[in-house]
C-alpha cells in the first residue's frame, strides 16, 4: 500500500492485571474514527480529541502510605501531561481528588511516561466518599510517532499491579479506487488497426479523485489547533496541483487525457503536448489532475486514437496510474502518491503462443487449428526472431478456420525465415473455443514431437 491518510480509531481499554479497573460502565470509552491529516514528511501526527480518554487506572486502597501511579506509553508522547481524576466508588462521581493529588514525580509532556504520587491524608481518607476510591487516568494530547500502527498504554500502581490495552490503532484511511478502469478490445479484422465495431479511438480509464473519501469518517480541523471534529468527505481535498502519472505501451496511437496529449515519432521519441513531461527511463507520462467541466465532459479518461497514415498497429498491454500532490485543503500537507491498475488492450481474439517454430528442411513442422465454434474464424500471425533474422509471413500467415473445421498450416507456409531456421509466433484467432497442436516430425529419424497449444 504506499503510504495513505489514516484513521484514527481509538478503541476501548482493555484492563489486565491483578489489580481492577473502575466499572466500564461508568467510565467514558469514547470511540472517535478519525481521518489524519498529517501524512509523509512529518515526524509525528498530532492526536486532539474532543474529549479525554478516560482510562481506569485501578481501585486505590488507602492504607496510610503514599500511593505511586505510573502511565507509559507506546508508539506516542504526550503532548500535554495526561491528568488524573479520583472517582468515588460509592457515588460514582468524580471528585475533586485534589487534596490527595501531588504534582507529576517525572516525565510528562514530550515525553512517553509520567509519574504521579497519590498523597493519602488521614484526615481526607475519613471522608466516605474516598473510600476505595478509582483514578482515572485522561489521556487528550498525544503526538503519535510517525511509524506506529497502534499506540498503547500501561499504568503501574505502587504494588507492581498493572493494566495494559490499546487505546488507538492506526489504519488506511484511504480504501477506495481513484479511477475506474476499462479494457478495450482491438479487432483482429483488419490487423489490429482498430478496435471491435471499427472504432478509432477508445478509453481505458476514468480518473475520478472524489472517490477517495470514505464515508463515515471524522476530521480534524486541517490545522489541528483545535479539537472541533467533523465529517470528513472530498471537500477536505485540494487538487489544483495534482499530478496523474501513466504508465504502458504509448509507441502507437494518439494518447490523451485531460489537457494533455502525447504520441511517439518514427524514432519511438515521445512527445507531450498541452502541459506534462515523459520520463524516457520509467517510459511514464506524467499530467495535470483534471477536473471535468460537467457530466457530459469525458477528457478526464486516457484515451488512445489511432488515425495515423499507415495505421499503427495496436499492441496489447496493461496501463497503470498514479495519482500525487493532492494535498489537504488549507495545508500543504501532501496525500502520499496512489496507484492503481488503469485498464488493458487486449484482442477480441484467442491468442495461441508457439514458442519454437521450424522452417528447417530436416523437419516437417505443421500446426493444427480446430474452430469448434459455428462461426468462421479469421486469423493472423506475428512472428518474434533472434537478432540478424528476418521472418517474412507466408501465404497461410493469415486466413480463414470454418466452423466446426479443422485446418493444417505447415510451417513453411506460415513463414519465410533469413538468417535462421527458427522463430517464435503468436497466432491470434477471432474465436473463443479454439483447439490447436503443434507437430514437429523428423524426416531423419521420424522422431515426433507433439503438443497442445494453450491459449
Amino acid at each position: 500500500m504506499k503510504k495513505k491518510l489514516l484513521v484514527a480509531a481509538i478503541a476501548g481499554f482493555v484492563a489486565q492485571g491483578a489489580f481492577a479497573a473502575y466499572d466500564p460502565a461508568e467510565t467514558s470509552y469514547p470511540n472517535y474514527q478519525i481521518a489524519q491529516e498529517l501524512v509523509s514528511g512529518t515526524a509525528a501526527y498530532d492526536l486532539i480529541t474532543a474529549d479525554n480518554i478516560e482510562v481506569p487506572a485501578g481501585k486505590l486502597t488507602f492504607n496510610g502510605q503514599t500511593e505511586v501511579i505510573r502511565v507509559d506509553v507506546e508508539g506516542a508522547n504526550f503532548k500535554v501531561a495526561p491528568t488524573l481524576t479520583v472517582r468515588a466508588v460509592n457515588t460514582g462521581t468524580n471528585e475533586d481528588g485534589s487534596d490527595l493529588m501531588g504534582a507529576a514525580a517525572a516525565g510528562g509532556a514530550g515525553t512517553d511516561f509520567i509519574i504521579y504520587n497519590v498523597f493519602v491524608d488521614p484526615t481526607v481518607i475519613t471522608d466516605a466518599i474516598y473510600e476505595d476510591s478509582a483514578v482515572i487516568v485522561g489521556l487528550k494530547d498525544l503526538i503519535v510517532d510517525k511509524n506506529a500502527t497502534e499506540v498503547t498504554i500501561k499504568v503501574t500502581n505502587s504494588d507492581g499491579d498493572v493494566i495494559s490495552g490499546t487505546v488507538l490503532t492506526l489504519e488506511e484511511g484511504l480504501t477506495t479506487t481513484f479511477l475506474t478502469a476499462t479494457d478495450a478490445k482491438a479487432a483482429a479484422q483488419g490487423s489490429f488497426t482498430s478496435f471491435v465495431g471499427g472504432n478509432d479511438t477508445a478509453s481505458l480509464a476514468t480518473i475520478d479523485a472524489g472517490e477517495l473519501i470514505v464515508d463515515g469518517l471524522s476530521s480534524l480541523d486541517p490545522d489541528n489547533t483545535n479539537s472541533a471534529l467533523a465529517e470528513w468527505d472530498v471537500s477536505d481535498l485540494s487538487v489544483s496541483s495534482a499530478k496523474v502519472t501513466f504508465g504502458g505501451d504509448f509507441s502507437f496511437g494518439s494518447w490523451s487525457y485531460g489537457n494533455a496529449s502525447w504520441e511517439a515519432d518514427k524514432d519511438g521519441v515521445i512527445t507531450v503536448t498541452g502541459g506534462g513531461t515523459y520520463d524516457k527511463d520509467s517510459g511514464k507520462v506524467t499530467v495535470d489532475y483534471y477536473v471535468p467541466a460537467d457530466a457530459a465532459d469525458d477528457d478526464d479518461d486516457l484515451k488512445i486514437e489511432n488515425k495515423g497514415t499507415p495505421l499503427d498497429t495496436i499492441l496489447k498491454g496493461q496501463y497503470s496510474a498514479d495519482l500525487s500532490d493532492v494535498k489537504v485543503k488549507d495545508t500543504n500537507k501532501k496525500v502520499a502518491s496512489l496507484s492503481e491498475d488503469a485498464g488493458s488492450i487486449l484482442y477480441d481474439t484467442a491468442s495461441l503462443e508457439i514458442p519454437y517454430l521450424t522452417t528447417n528442411p530436416t523437419y516437417n513442422h505443421k500446426l493444427f487449428l480446430t474452430n469448434n465454434s459455428g462461426q468462421p474464424a479469421n486469423y493472423s500471425t506475428s512472428f518474434t526472431v533472434e537478432d540478424g533474422v528476418v521472418a517474412t509471413p507466408g501465404s497461410k500467415a493469415q486466413g480463414v478456420i470454418p466452423a466446426g473445421a479443422m485446418i493444417m498450416i505447415k510451417a513453411v507456409d506460415l513463414v519465410s525465415i533469413d538468417g535462421g531456421n527458427r522463430v517464435s509466433a503468436t497466432i491470434e484467432v477471432e474465436a473463443d473455443d479454439i483447439e490447436a497442436v503443434s507437430q514437429s516430425v523428423n524426416l531423419t529419424t521420424y522422431a515426433t514431437d507433439t503438443y497442445v497449444i494453450e491459449d
